[in-house]
């Protein structure tokens, strides 16, 4: 055989060679029985050997995972196998789980597996993220966040690493559980950061691509063997054969190296091979089906109840299987099976010695078989848990009113913890085993719900179809037609909203009123950005009150906000002061509020809704939703003008939006934090979207994506020394007779810049144009946002144009008045107009004074560009500046700012992975990044960066 030598030890004693063939080498010693006796080969996987070799060694140093992808046979199991023997001897720790056909509907069923060793560890993790896995576990009936879930997962796995690594292996990735799925998604972008090497196998499949199209996996793709290693192969591990046996072994393999093995074998025993017509994939199992035919009825039982279940503790498949016989089964079955290599042991879990060869026992059993092995496997699992009513689900052939009761009750909790791929299904089965047609109907309209979210659309119009079929009830047909609007071709599709309100309508009048109110609520938040005013908007706030909705409702004042900006602001922001966040609103609610002031312009108010919002959104882990608020916090740090902070909270929420594969809030995170980099003045990198968001990029030259770029690249301009470019840029966001004008975007966030950009390139008329339009909005122009924003644009038009007046002075001081506790940014900015204003005129005492408040401002702020401005003009006025204070969160990425500025705050390592969604080992990592770039060795020497 091909043989390694991986080196000597570090202390200089040799080590052993190791036969590819049988591994990387033994690990500690272990019963004969658990080494395996004829695994195939691993002949010309030099490569994939070397690298995983060298992922084991860099474990302790920087984790990493790795696919290895390939057909059945080709080796996966071989070469995992092989990672895991060397790991043990390389002395890391290594858990092992793999994926079950018959549980691949089961939610977390892989994950189970894989963390059952570390079930005693789940007491000690923090209290949500410990909820969140019980629940996973079914040992409580919450609903678990996958997201939550997952930090648990890496908190358990952070701990278990040992200082030279930890080693975890998933086999057969395409038959996982979703739920189990995103867990290790989540893994694997965070391995980096951790001791930890995680593998995963995965036969050709759409899971497999998407794993190999992600930066954060390795890919390692088998190939079949060529001839000269096929009769290599051959040769050592089957002996002398007939020359035409091996030939058409030869032929028939197709350079598979189990194919090689099995059908030799079957060669041997029956003298032919199956059809060539036949897929491998099926000759390879009906050849190891030839091998059970010889086995006992008790041995059958024992590898059918392996087969059903994703359970691999020896312990709990003999009793499962003595359940099913009716007697006492004991190892030493397991052991005969052992030695006739269909199964495997080690640490008292046993596996099939190849997928194919589970795929065997179960097409080989009949449905009765494989019923009662279910049924076994059911009834040693806790009442009501997932696994329980999965293994019953799937053998029902009956209707049976308690079972789908009991699924439709676990796709709820499934559902609500975001695994909808496993909800659509379990609700589509609840369905199925329901006795009554109106339970049918009810059943298949949620599973149909999330198809239309997951764009399975053949597959919710199927269910539609079904459902007008087995339903009178006019409430769900109301549902069923709000569904169809989802459908392209739709009228609420082609842009004709009538549609909306009938539905509400109907929805309303069979006393679905709640779901009324969200149908509008829905069209609002997905029209917004293009249908940002007009009678569509008054109809909807007018139907959602004759619905009976309370005036003080979150979500009639989030209506009036967005919709009635220039009539209802003022009514609004009068509402909100009256409301009491404290009052047991829930984060939803208090989403709704804090939106409506920001959109109504009461900057003050909104953080008394944001932070109770977030926190609450943290313990949840609810991530679209907090991405959000994220985003609307964000959005409020530029208007008080904390642009690092800004920068941070957006690169948040971009991360959370990529977590919870939702593009558009990653698009919309991306571009608020490349507002905040054009105001502090780093370089952009607007161009990198379309690269990041393939698939979504259409959506950038539409609003609000368009806004938000435009926006950008105007403030950079402008921060360049480019006013007129700034100008042209930045004119179509405030000019209400542009046909892409968006008002919040536009009055709440660009008018400032356009003035000021208006004003320093000679567009005097047509910006006090824009200023009286905004000024006839009466209700948003009473706000503190515009109202201070308008004292800017006063102070910035009558000096623009060579004014020197007293009406100026008290223009600017008015200005500067109005914006010192709403926007200090443009405070700066206005107190720097003032300062050039009176330099030109030649009042240099004065002009000092302002330029010299503007750039401490500027600096405070860390906005480069214009605190550059104010020097040069200090300078101008014969005053020398200091150096600009050395930045030193600009040496630091925005994840170690927040870390940074938790740890500052006095949090411990453990509170901060808690609440950032990390394992206190990389928050660890990156603090020692930060003392590192700061040059500091305590954490009481670290100072709130983002100030």
């Amino acid at each position: 055989m091909t043989q390694i030598d991986v080196g000597p030890h570090a202390d200089g004693r040799s080590r052993p060679v190791f036969e590819v063939g049988s591994g990387f080498g033994s690990g500690e010693s272990e019963p004969a029985l658990d080494t395996p006796s004829r695994r195939p080969a691993l002949i010309a996987r030099e490569n994939e050997i070397a690298a995983i070799r060298n992922a084991v060694k860099a474990a302790s140093r920087t984790g990493s995972t790795l696919l290895v992808s390939g057909d059945a046979g080709l080796g996966k199991t071989s070469l995992a196998f092989a990672a895991v023997e060397y790991a043990r001897w390389a002395g890391l720790d290594v858990l092992q789980a793999s994926g079950v056909q018959a549980e691949e509907d089961v939610p977390y069923a892989t994950l189970h597996q894989l963390l059952h060793v570390l079930r005693d560890r789940v007491a000690d993790l923090p209290p949500p993220q410990r909820q969140a896995l019980q629940s996973a576990f079914g040992e409580s009936q919450e609903s678990p966040s996958i997201f939550l879930a997952s930090v648990a997962v890496l908190t358990l796995l952070s701990e278990r690493a040992t200082s030279a690594g930890l080693l975890i292996v998933i086999e057969d990735i395409h038959w996982v559980d979703p739920a189990t799925r995103a867990v290790v998604s989540f893994l694997a972008r965070r391995m980096a950061a951790e001791p930890i090497l995680l593998i995963l196998t995965a036969r050709p499949s759409r899971i497999a691509d998407e794993l190999a199209d992600s930066p954060d996996v390795q890919h390692i793709s088998l190939e079949p063997l060529d001839e000269p290693q096929a009769r290599r192969l051959l040769a050592e591990r089957r002996g002398p054969m007939a020359a035409a046996v091996q030939e058409r072994v030869l032929t028939e393999a197709l350079g598979n190296p189990l194919a090689l093995i099995e059908l030799s074998s079957v060669a041997d025993r029956i003298g032919e091979i199956s059809a060539a017509s036949t897929p491998l994939t099926k000759r390879l199992e009906s050849a190891f089906a030839h091998r059970l035919l010889d086995l006992s009825s008790i041995e059958r039982s024992v590898v059918l109840v392996a087969a059903v279940t994703a359970e691999h503790r020896q312990s709990e498949i003999l009793a499962a299987t003595s359940r099913l016989v009716g007697e006492d089964v004991d190892a030493q079955t397991i052991d005969s099976l052992i030695l006739l290599d269909l199964l495997h042991r080690s640490r008292g879990e046993v596996t099939f010695r190849h997928p194919l060869v589970r795929s065997a026992v179960v097409q080989t059993a009949t449905p009765a078989e494989r019923a009662r092995a279910h049924r076994a496997v059911a009834s040693l699992l806790p009442v009501g848990t997932d696994r329980q009513l999965w293994h019953l689900a799937v053998v029902a052939d009956l209707p049976d009113e308690k079972l789908a009761d009991a699924l439709e009750q676990s796709a709820a909790r499934v559902h609500e913890a975001g695994d909808a791929v496993t909800a659509m299904t379990a609700f589509r089965r609840a369905a199925e085993l329901s006795p009554h047609l109106e339970d049918r109907a009810r059943r298949n309209y949620r599973s149909a719900a999330i198809a239309i979210r997951l764009q399975q659309l053949t597959e919710a119009q199927q269910l539609i179809d079904e459902i007008g079929h087995q339903t009178t009830d006019p409430g769900l047909l109301a549902r069923v037609a709000w569904l169809r609007q989802s459908i392209p071709g739709s009228e609420l599709q082609t842009g004709q909203f009538d549609a909306t309100i009938r539905i509400a309508d109907e929805l309303h009048r069979a006393g679905r009123t709640e779901h009324a109110v969200t149908v509008l609520m829905t069209v609002g938040r997905q029209i917004w950005p293009t249908v940002a005013e007009g009678p569509f908007w008054r109809s909807m706030l007018e139907h959602t009150l004759g619905y009976g909705l309370d005036v003080l409702d979150p979500r009639v004042l989030w209506m009036k906000a967005h919709g009635s900006p220039g009539t209802a602001s003022q009514e609004v922001r009068q509402a909100l002061e009256s409301i009491d966040p404290d009052s047991g609103f829930t984060v939803h609610q208090l989403n709704m509020l804090a939106d409506a002031s920001t959109m109504v312009g009461d900057v003050q108010r909104v953080d008394s809704f944001m932070r109770p919002t977030i926190e609450g959104l943290r313990r949840e882990g609810q991530l679209p939703l907090l991405s959000m608020a994220l985003l609307t916090d964000s959005a409020v740090q530029s208007l008080t003008g904390r642009f690092r902070l800004m920068r941070s909270t957006a690169d948040e929420a971009q991360r959370l939006a990529d977590e919870a594969q939702q593009p558009f809030l990653g698009i919309a995170g991306y571009l608020h934090g490349q507002i905040a980099r054009a105001t502090l003045g780093e370089p952009l990198a607007i161009e990198r979207l379309r690269e990041l968001y393939p698939a979504s990029a259409a959506v950038l030259d539409r609003n609000p994506y368009r806004q938000m770029m435009m926006l950008t690249q105007g403030i950079s301009d402008a921060g360049e020394g480019r006013h007129l470019d700034a100008y042209v840029r930045l004119r179509p966001l405030v000019d209400q007779n542009e046909p892409g004008f968006q008002w919040a975007w536009g009055l709440l966030f660009a008018f400032p810049h356009y003035v000021d950009a208006a004003a320093r390139s000679g567009h005097h008329a047509e910006a006090r144009e824009r200023v009286a339009e905004v000024e006839a909005r009466t209700g948003l122009a009473e706000s503190e946002n515009l109202r201070s924003q308008l004292a800017v644009a006063r102070a910035l038009l009558g000096a623009g144009d060579g004014d020197v007046s007293a009406d100026s002075d008290a223009a600017f001081r008015i200005a500067i008045d109005a914006t010192s506790n709403v926007l200090p940014y443009w405070r700066a900015r206005s107190m720097l107009a003032y300062g050039e204003r009176l330099r030109r005129q030649r009042r240099i005492t004065e002009a000092r004074e302002q330029l010299r408040q503007a750039r401490a401002e500027f600096d405070r702020m860390h906005v480069v560009r214009w605190a550059t401005v104010a020097r040069n003009e200090l300078e101008a006025a014969g005053e020398h500046s200091p150096r600009r204070p050395v930045d030193p969160g600009s040496l630091l990425t925005p994840q170690e700012e927040r870390v940074a500025s938790q740890a500052a705050e006095g949090l411990t390592n453990k509170e901060i992975a808690e609440r950032l969604f990390l394992s206190p080992r990389t928050v660890a990592t990156h603090l020692h990044a930060v003392f590192r770039k700061l040059e500091i060795t305590s954490r009481s020497e670290l100072k709130n960066i983002n100030d």
